[in-house]
């Protein structure tokens, strides 16, 4: 399992793998799943919680969420 300060550096450098760091900083995204689905928002930490990787997203609201990665969709340019 990948300490923190490797998830660290692999999100910040944006160094994506689709199992293990799917979204990297700043990935635009739209929620998927909960009362938020269809807004949108900017990808801005990832952590380690009990139930494995987590991210940070800045909606376009300006309110912070914390999501796990099955909950987001990254948004193509």
């Amino acid at each position: 399992m990948p300490t923190e300060p490797d998830i660290d550096e692999a999100f910040y450098e944006g160094r994506r793998h689709p199992l293990h760091m799917p979204f990297v900083y700043n990935d635009a995204v739209e929620l998927q799943e909960g009362p938020d689905t269809g807004l949108r928002g900017t990808v801005i930490s990832a952590f380690m919680e009990d139930l494995g990787l987590a991210y940070t997203v800045e909606l376009s609201t300006g309110r912070d969420i914390q999501v796990s990665p099955s909950e987001i969709g990254l948004i193509d340019a």
